[in-house]
């Protein structure tokens, strides 16, 4: 009998052990994660440098099913988005001594700094944030209903499209008024309804420039985009540093 117990109590042992092997959960907690990173020129360099080297963290934390893309908010997401997002997996299946997920940080930490490379080379002079939540979306579109998303936008939130100017835009001149565009604009964005948004922001040589009005009212058009009856955006103003609270919560 006493045998018969200690076979159990080292049965249970290894299989506690084994669930809390590095990389592994069930598949219902699979998350997904899609990073948007600010390559306009505005951004200072430290501040993109800080926000590609977070993702590199935080990807390093992720675990096996979890899925990662990275998408540089350019000029025109319509045109410059084709070979320029990051899209990865982590291997389902562990191999000997956790290998899958050293491939798996090391390949992709290969590509992020392929990515951060070109994007300090090609810094746009526009910034078309709306245009890149609508790639965010595309990314998220094919997750079932038991996959996390989670949305990590880092940015100085200046939106700089041929339409729409937030620095000079009647609109973004107080918070009533950049709700209320945001409500309208927001209709479009149906697929991000179920997703879990952080809105960080970077040190930006515009931002700076501002008057803190239209810097509060653009804070606001974003909350207000992004704000629906499932879910409510978290703003923070050190974007780097709180998104890795944000990306690993609830884990």
């Amino acid at each position: 009998m006493k045998f018969v117990a200690c076979f159990l109590l080292s049965l249970v042992l290894a299989l506690a052990l084994t669930s809390c092997a590095g990389g592994y959960h069930s598949p219902s907690q699979t998350v997904h994660r899609v990073y948007l990173l600010d390559c306009s020129a505005s951004i200072a360099p430290k501040a993109l440098d800080d926000a590609f080297h977070q993702v590199e963290l935080q990807a390093d934390k992720m675990q096996r099913g979890d899925l990662i893309s990275v998408i540089p908010i350019t000029s025109d997401s319509d045109t410059n988005a084709q070979g320029n997002i990051l899209r990865m997996k982590v291997p389902l299946n562990r191999q000997p001594y956790d290998q899958d997920l050293q491939t798996f940080r090391k390949t992709f930490r290969q590509a992020l700094h392929v990515l951060h490379d070109h994007a300090r080379a090609h810094l746009f002079d526009k910034t078309d944030i709306l245009g890149s939540v609508d790639l965010a979306a595309q990314e998220f579109a094919p997750d079932d209903e038991h996959i996390q998303k989670r949305l990590i936008v880092l940015s100085d939130f200046i939106e700089e499209d041929e339409t729409l100017d937030f620095r000079t835009a009647p609109a973004l001149a107080g918070e009533n008024s950049a709700r209320q565009l945001a409500s309208r604009r927001a209709r479009n964005i149906p697929q991000i309804s179920t997703v879990s948004v952080f809105l960080g922001s970077l040190q930006s040589n515009e931002l700076d420039r501002m008057p803190k009005v239209r810097r509060q009212a653009i804070r606001e058009f974003w909350l207000e985009y992004f704000k629906n009856e499932k879910t409510h955006p978290v703003f923070a103003t050190d974007g780097p540093g709180m998104s890795a609270i944000f990306a690993t919560g609830g884990r």
